[in-house]
């Protein structure tokens, strides 16, 4: 291989490894929250330290904070947190009224 083509190579491998790391730096920035924005389901689940699977099973029978649903993207306020809340502390109070 000749001196000219070696130091093309390099070059070429100087790019094509430049762009790579560039790809795998760029990280995607979410706006910040503000305390009167709406929760998103992976938001919600984060904050009450639960799964994904186990909003759906409380959806299912009932249990879960109203939420509201835009196209394919569900949202949930944080005056139904609150409400959510409140019905659960609410609920295990009466529970622990009743096995004392």
């Amino acid at each position: 291989m000749s001196p000219a083509k070696k130091v093309k190579a390099v070059r070429h491998a100087v790019k094509k490894a430049a762009k790579t790391s560039k790809r795998r730096t760029v990280k995607k920035v979410k706006a910040p929250r503000g305390p009167l924005d709406d929760y998103t389901v992976d938001e919600w689940c984060a904050k009450r330290r639960i799964t994904k699977p186990h909003f759906y099973e409380l959806m299912k029978i009932g249990k879960a904070p109203k939420s509201m649903k835009l196209k394919k993207r569900r949202t949930i306020s944080p005056q139904a947190d609150a409400a959510w809340q409140a019905e659960r502390e609410a609920e295990t109070a009466e529970a622990e009224k009743v096995a004392a």
